[in-house]
């Protein structure tokens, strides 16, 4: 089935579809999405915006990229952007409330899940791909993820940019502080 979008999205860790809607909001419906939660994807499968969107109950680590592929040639997209933000309670501020003998930072499980996003894009070689986290993963502490993360997207061709937004200046009534890699090709 041809979509008629000249670009579409492929969401991971989607949640209860917060980024989704955005892409769909910005013309760019999304044909994938998978989380790990199941109460998220019956939420996703509840609203009619997903009507299309293959939506996948899974852990992304047991995931092989194959899948997404599979789903872009039977949508022939022409071109795509991987949208989503691994897991945020290992880098939240909220963690550090723990004490540093609870808390586990950058060796919480959770954290690795920032380099499946990346495997994901690696292997799918995307136009581009937007990925959301908190702001204090750019904290001294966490910051090797990013500069990581920068370092293997450099090197795979993308132009990036980092951005750190607030959701009190976008007209939500909430003090969120978030951290945006862009990239593109």
């Amino acid at each position: 089935m041809k979509i008629k979008n000249e670009i579409v999205a492929i969401s991971l860790f989607s949640g209860a579809g917060g980024l989704d809607i955005a892409s769909f909001m910005s013309d760019v419906p999304v044909i994938s999405s998978i989380d790990i939660e199941k109460d998220c994807i019956q939420t996703l499968k509840a609203n009619d915006m997903f009507g299309d969107t293959e939506i996948m109950l899974g852990d992304l680590r047991k995931v092989d990229s194959e899948v997404f592929k599979s789903i872009l040639s039977k949508k022939k997209a022409s071109k795509f952007i991987i949208i989503g933000g691994a897991p945020c309670q290992p880098f939240s501020k909220a963690a550090y409330w723990v004490g540093n003998k609870t808390r586990r930072g950058i060796n919480d499980p959770r954290a690795a899940l920032v380099d499946e996003y990346l495997r994901v894009v690696v292997d799918l070689n995307p136009d581009g791909f937007v990925f959301e986290n908190v702001e204090s993963l750019l904290h001294p502490t966490n910051k090797i993820i990013v500069d990581k993360f920068l370092q293997i997207i450099s090197e795979c061709g993308y132009k990036y940019k980092v951005v750190k937004a607030n959701s009190l200046d976008y007209g939500v009534p909430q003090k969120r502080k978030r951290l945006f890699i862009i990239g593109t090709k």
